[in-house]
């Protein structure tokens, strides 16, 4: 499935600003209700991050003291910032989002490592600069989803990361002609290639089937079997063990 989406500049660190709707109750729920273990990795490349973080480190130090590291800043993405997002994001009263499983590549696109930057597009609905919707808008679901952003979302991401210059386009890309003309969005943004990683994802342990017949369970993702050798437009055909699996460009 091809994405349509554009790259713009985007800050390192800021990993999970999301298109979800955030509630200040998920927050003080956060502890009440910890984060279920998720797969480490899914569809080749797209790493689901870990759980809460236990000590006092924050976005600007490192556990030891001193200036922070990039593996401290990982840390504090990867146990503090996606636990608590994730947490508020299932509390946030948007019934569309309630299952969605947030993940690092939700803004920092698909990686084959886990040396994650901005250089792919973001997995997020891309903006139009010129056309960004309101909390007046039209249709009440994107002007709830809207508020949720203003109010919660990026007040939020500014308060973990310390940083006030954050925006919406700090994760989302710029809407671009060529996404005008792609395929048709689902609804409140979200593209098919992000509802495919969000709701398709199986482990060993919950053992939960693939809805296609032709995919099977591979590193905590569905992934659709090379058929002749040939997969479908935007994925290419890899061994993965002793299968031949369609990944992802």
């Amino acid at each position: 499935m091809r994405v349509y989406t554009q790259h713009t500049k985007r800050s390192w660190f800021f990993c999970c600003c999301l298109v979800l709707g955030l509630s200040t109750y998920a927050c003080s729920d956060a502890q009440e209700e910890p984060l279920q273990q998720t797969p480490q990795w899914g569809p080749d490349g797209n790493m689901f991050c870990g759980t809460s973080m236990d000590g006092g480190s924050s976005w600007g130090s490192s556990p030891s003291g001193g200036n922070p590291t990039p593996q401290s800043k990982a840390d504090f993405m990867q146990q503090v910032v996606q636990p608590q997002m994730q947490l508020m994001f299932q509390h946030s009263g948007l019934s569309q989002y309630q299952t969605t499983q947030l993940h690092c590549q939700s803004c920092h696109g698909r990686q084959e490592d886990e040396h994650l930057d901005f250089s792919k597009p973001s997995l997020l609905h891309p903006l139009d600069p010129k056309n960004i919707p309101t909390r007046k808008h039209q249709d009440p679901k994107i002007a709830r989803i809207v508020a949720f952003m203003e109010d919660q979302v990026l007040p939020e991401m500014k308060r973990l990361l310390g940083d006030s210059t954050l925006t919406c386009f700090s994760c989302h890309g710029v809407k671009t002609e060529r996404d005008m003309q792609g395929p048709p969005r689902l609804k409140d943004g979200w593209t098919q290639k992000t509802v495919d990683i969000n709701k398709e994802v199986c482990t060993a342990q919950t053992i939960k089937r693939c809805t296609s017949s032709s995919s099977i369970c591979y590193k905590g993702a569905c992934l659709r079997q090379c058929i002749m050798g040939e997969c479908a437009a935007g994925t290419t055909c890899r061994q993965a063990g002793d299968k031949k699996l369609c990944f992802r460009e």
